[in-house]
Order: C-alpha cells, then structure tokens, then sequence
C-alpha cells in the first residue's frame, strides 16, 4: 500500500501571510483541520491546524490581546520545516513517522512537488477498510488525562497546547468521568452555532476569548455513546467516521477505561501494516 493511494488531494493551502481568520474560515468552509502553509513557488513551509489555532488562543494576555489573534499573521503560529512524505513511499513509513514524531498529517511531495496530503483522518479510512478483524480497541486505546469539570477552559487550552493532547476526560465530583472533550470540539465549540463564515472571521477574538471564561463542563461533551473494548477496532474506527468525531471513551460496563482517537487508529494502521510487510 502506497501513500499516493490514499492521500487526499488536491491540497488545500495557504500562505504564511495569511491571517488565522482566514486559515479559520477556510477550515470551516472545507470541513478540515489543517491547511499546508506554501511559499511562493507552492512548496510547503509549514502546517497550521487546529492545534496550532488552540495554541494561539491559549497564549493568554489581557482580553485587548485576545481580539488580534483574529488579524494575527499564519506564520506566528504555524508549526514550522513540515516533514513531508514521496507518494511512492509506504503507508508503514507514514503510519510510522506520524506516530513517532506525534504528528497529524504529511505533505505528500512528487518530484519537488506538493501532490497531497496523508492526515489521520485519511488512515483511519484505509484502517476501517483495509485492517477487519486484525485488532481489537483493547490493543490500541490508551488513558487520557483527566480534569475536574469546574476546571477553567483557560486552563484546559493550555493541557492541549503545551501537551499536544488531543483527548481529555472530564472527572465530576464523585470522581467519575461525566464528559469528554477532543481539541477538534474545543475548536468548533460555538463557531458551530454561526450562520455565514464572514462573521466567524470577524469574531474570532470574541469567541475565544468567551471559550476562556467558561468551565469546562460548559464546553465538553456529555459521555452517550461508549466503544467495548473487545470490538474489532476497524469497526471503532468506521463509527468515528460516520459520525464525524475524532475520538470515543471506552467503557466496561458503567466503567469508563480509556479512550480511542484518530491518533490512536494510526498507530493501529503502523502495527497492523508491519506485520502485513513481516
């Protein structure tokens, strides 16, 4: 199985001096969560996603502050020098390198070109595809931080940003997970509720600075649906696609034990592509 196969292309890009508003809008108007940064000469410079974006909006300062980040240039907060990827290598190698070096998506390049993108999205399709049957939610969910519900979100920004979590679960009182929260909800969280792109733009700095105020109880998600841990985990990762989250709690019984994220799928493509190659 090679990278050219299951990339997504063509890219959507933007340029380092573009502002976040317009990276923002452009993610919510493709449905995406990261844009490759091009320079002149269309190849790539760096990535900004929305990790980056939480990143922004969690440097903290004063609220004047808060309202530039709307107008604040792509190149402050992209993640810079992207590993990139050929399109004749193999998903392996990708899976390998986007679990070793913690990373979201490659740029797919083909002589000197940019031709596309792998993300975690695109290998949790060929894992629900092409892996049935081959490993179980047990062998690759993991335990995510908790935090007390009456945490700030201020707070939370700063477990993901300075972390790189992409999962947390929310603890009530009784010491039991009561929510669940993805950076990719932290990011949608209100903007969701906007009719008409234009006004996101114009809100950015309101909207994140609103996000700063609550608690995070206010912005997770209440826990409805829960993964056994002994399904196949190809199934796991079809129902993250078909109901367009990008991760679930894992539960035994009433007993929440971990949870399953895109991340996590990719790490499952790597172990599961390696023994296909063994």
């Amino acid at each position: 199985m090679k990278v050219k196969d299951y990339m997504s292309s063509p890219v959507v890009t933007i340029s380092p001096y573009d502002t976040l508003g317009k990276a923002k809008n452009l993610m919510l108007e493709r449905g995406i969560h990261r844009l490759i940064v091009v320079d002149e000469k269309g190849l790539p410079v760096g990535v900004i996603s929305i990790s980056d974006m939480i990143r922004a909006v969690s440097s903290g300062g004063p609220p004047w502050r808060w309202r530039d980040k709307n107008s604040a240039l792509v190149m402050r907060y992209m993640s810079k020098d992207p590993v990139t990827i050929g399109a004749e290598e193999t998903i392996t190698e990708a899976a390998r390198i986007m679990v070793e070096r913690n990373l979201s998506c490659l740029p797919v390049m083909l002589n000197r070109e940019l031709v596309g993108i792998i993300t975690k999205t695109d290998m949790t399709k060929l894992f629900s595809e092409k892996f049935r049957n081959v490993l179980k939610v047990r062998d690759i969910m993991r335990n995510p931080p908790e935090v007390r519900e009456t945490l700030p979100v201020k707070k939370v920004l700063k477990l993901f940003s300075k972390n790189r979590e992409d999962a947390i679960l929310i603890v009530g009182s009784k010491g039991r997970p009561v929510g669940f929260l993805t950076e990719r909800d932290l990011f949608f969280y209100e903007t969701s509720r906007v009719k008409g792109y234009s006004v996101v733009n114009s809100e950015f700095g309101r909207i994140s600075s609103e996000i700063k105020e609550k608690r995070v109880s206010e912005v997770a998600r209440e826990i409805k649906t829960t993964l056994n841990p002994e399904i196949d985990a190809a199934k796991a990762a079809r129902m993250m696609l078909d109901w367009g989250v990008t991760g679930l709690p894992v539960a035994e019984g009433e007993n929440i034990i971990g949870v399953l994220t895109k991340r996590d799928v990719v790490r499952g493509v790597y172990i599961a592509s390696s023994r296909d190659e063994s």
